[in-house]
């Protein structure tokens, strides 16, 4: 009876459109079982979405292997070598130790620019030949990427039924940032796992004291991992939320001492913050996709280099700014920065107002962050899974199409951002190769737009 009513219905509805001469042609005799035009575009926006990044993925496929170079794992790797086997004063010093760059095919690795804890944690890893060692980094990121996977069902409020938590992991991993974590061997998808399980056990029921302990020392741990995590102490004091923001201050202190003890005494960690954090000086190149570089990317002309289609393929390519002016840059940061801060304050007042879950306060700071800082890479954008899953949650259904289509613009943002050597090698302006960029500031306004209008 279901069956033939909708029947019906349809039969009906295309007699009214025949008779008010809205259906002249064969061609539309066809109407979408759902009519709102705006879901079908989300679907579209779904396909190109998917389409790119699938293609990437599997473009990627070699590097993306367990038998991947993860050029940054080894310099992990390096570090606590030299730890293991050397003087370990000479943490931050360069070149890597002999052999080890040689071993994964590299002319040369960067050098360590990590707080010694890093070090210190993967020293049993040094005990392993480098392959090795570096199959179960792999390994590592992959399970983590899961767990991931599985606490961001759990902010999204969707149920974390097996084949949603399997089609969840499989979205996970083919989102670009994701994909360069694992090419590269970065710690940002070990950061993605601590950040996703505090707001989750920050939000779960009932409240129980050891769920904010062990919140506040997983912050602490991704704050010494990489410091800008630090921000999301500001909405646990809005909240006051005392007991995780202390242990988060508990947690950083431990794991610095752990720095210290594992690395040999204090000299480290005081290098690192008296000579190696302030040598980390903003570059406007593309990969760098922060206020900062996009400003002086306006501002100033410069000359990049970039392999396209193939690793021997280099191109040097001038630069040049919307207008000459680089001495305005850093007032116009400031001012930049101060204006974010500033709607990032009065965000976390009024959320704390309604005394809601924390996770979108959480999501907020840390997308101002990816905003702020004076160097964002692309691989730090694996971050925005956070903020992409709490927008779900946290917006009402009667906006849920206009939170998807952000969502999918932000994604499909994040793979352009991917390709943006193709789209220099065409010739876009380097003012516009901001696409990662483009991808944060649209998120951090669409959220700061639910926030003021009480979504």
């Amino acid at each position: 009876m279901v069956i033939k009513s909708r029947l019906l219905c349809s039969t009906a509805g295309l007699a009214r459109g025949f008779r008010k001469g809205r259906l002249s042609s064969p061609g539309r005799w066809w109407k979408p079982p759902v009519r709102n035009w705006w879901f079908i575009g989300n679907l579209i926006l779904v396909a190109i979405t998917l389409a790119s990044a699938t293609f990437a993925f599997v473009r990627n496929a070699p590097a993306l292997s367990v038998n991947g170079r993860q050029v940054d794992f080894t310099v992990y790797y390096s570090a606590a070598t030299t730890l293991n086997t050397a003087d370990p004063d000479a943490l931050y010093d360069y070149p890597a130790p002999e052999g080890i760059t040689e071993q994964r095919g590299l002319s040369e690795a960067s050098g360590y620019l990590y707080l010694p804890f890093l070090a210190v944690m993967v020293r049993p890893l040094a005990l392993l030949p480098l392959q090795q060692a570096a199959a179960v980094w792999w390994l590592l990121n992959l399970i983590l990427a899961l767990v991931s996977a599985r606490l961001l069902l759990g902010l999204a409020n969707i149920d974390p039924r097996f084949p949603r938590t399997l089609l969840a992991s499989g979205i996970v991993l083919l989102v670009p940032p994701v994909n360069m974590t694992i090419i590269l061997g970065q710690v940002n998808i070990i950061l993605l796992a601590l950040l996703t399980g505090v707001i989750f056990l920050l939000n779960s029921r009932p409240s129980l004291r050891w769920k904010e302990v062990l919140a506040g020392l997983m912050l602490g741990a991704a704050i010494v991992l990489k410091l800008y995590p630090a921000l999301v102490l500001i909405p646990l004091a809005i909240r006051r939320r005392w007991v995780p923001a202390l242990w988060g201050l508990i947690g950083v202190v431990m794991a610095l001492l752990i720095g210290i003890v594992g690395a040999g005494g204090t000299f480290n960690t005081a290098q690192y913050f008296f000579e190696v954090l302030p040598s980390l000086a903003a570059t406007p190149e593309a990969r760098n996709q922060s206020l900062f570089a996009m400003v002086q990317r306006m501002v100033q002309s410069y000359e990049y280099s970039f392999s396209v289609f193939s690793s021997n393929n280099n191109i040097v390519m001038q630069g040049k700014s919307l207008v000459e002016a680089p001495a305005v840059a850093p007032a116009v940061v400031v001012l930049l920065s101060l204006m974010f801060a500033l709607a990032l304050w009065w965000g976390l007042r009024r959320l704390a107002s309604r005394n809601g879950p924390i996770g979108i306060d959480i999501s907020f700071s840390l997308t101002t962050s990816l905003i702020v800082l004076p160097l964002v890479w692309d691989h730090y954008h694996t971050l925005l899974l956070i903020p992409g899953a709490t927008l779900l949650s946290f917006a009402r259904w009667k906006r849920l199409n206009l939170t998807c289509s952000v969502i999918l613009a932000a994604a499909l943002l994040l793979v352009f951002q991917r390709f943006w050597r193709v789209f220099a090698f065409a010739g876009l302006p380097s003012p516009l190769l901001s696409f990662g960029l483009m991808s944060v500031a649209l998120v951090w306004f669409y959220t700061f737009y639910l926030i003021r209008s009480g979504r």
